[in-house]
């Protein structure tokens, strides 16, 4: 006889009210996040909808549960905090598995753990650790519920602003020949870079030219139409 079990799963749960934001813990980021949920996320996240349907949920005693980020708003650490206390009354790490969200993720306050915090909630059982035996928080980590394998992939990454809205193909850098200004800094670069864009340097290039057509997005450069006339090596980032 096959082995039956309910597994409750649980996403983005926005934990509120929003604590106050300290000027310490703004910049951008963090900033245009508030404006968006006093605009709008506050209206559509509610603590008391949230407790209704845990409440329901946990009545049906499930075996385990699963939550998926996000548990927070803002990535402020009263709000880690929170949500720690708010998963213990969920269950205990045995019975619940955490993987956090983007907003779980959001922007990075020196000195503080983040979701460290939940690390018990994020590590492998003593099923996973046949595959992984590092003790720390670590993804992707196995735990095994019965007869199913839970794994936690964890895909979010802690993106500037703009960057992560845009998602561009291209970015296009203008500077001066030689660039000996040393533009763009290397962690606007690595932004860029690790957004998934293309990276072209007009001062390694010359003039671009970027044209948008039925096959999709072409770019050329000067050095690559009139190759002759440069003679300097390309740029080295």
């Amino acid at each position: 006889m096959s082995e039956t079990i309910t597994l409750a799963h649980v996403s983005d749960v926005h934990l509120s009210p929003l604590p106050g934001v300290a000027l310490r813990h703004l910049n951008v980021k963090r900033g245009l996040g508030y404006i968006n949920w006093q605009r709008q996320r506050r209206r559509t996240h509610h603590r008391a909808v949230l407790d209704l349907v845990m409440s329901d949920m946990l009545a049906h005693k499930p075996d385990h549960i699963a939550i998926t980020g996000d548990l927070i708003n803002l990535g402020l650490p009263a709000e880690y905090e929170a949500a720690t206390a708010w998963l213990h009354e969920v269950g205990t790490p045995h019975h619940v598995t955490v993987v956090p969200g983007n907003h779980d993720i959001y922007s990075a306050l020196r000195g503080d753990p983040g979701v460290e915090l939940w690390a018990d909630y994020m590590r492998a059982d003593a099923f996973g650790a046949k595959f992984d035996s590092r003790p720390s928080m670590r993804f992707p980590f196995v735990r095994r519920v019965g007869p199913v394998a839970l794994i936690g992939l964890n895909s979010a990454v802690e993106t500037p602003p703009f960057v992560a809205a845009v998602g561009a193909r291209l970015a296009i850098v203008s500077a001066a020949h030689a660039n000996r200004w040393g533009f763009p800094r290397p962690e606007v670069r690595e932004r860029w870079e690790h957004s998934g864009a293309a990276m072209t340097f007009t001062g390694d290039s010359g003039a671009v030219t970027v044209d948008f057509g039925p096959a999709g997005v072409a770019v050329s450069t000067q050095r690559d139409v009139r190759h002759r006339y440069w003679h300097a090596p390309r740029f080295s980032w």
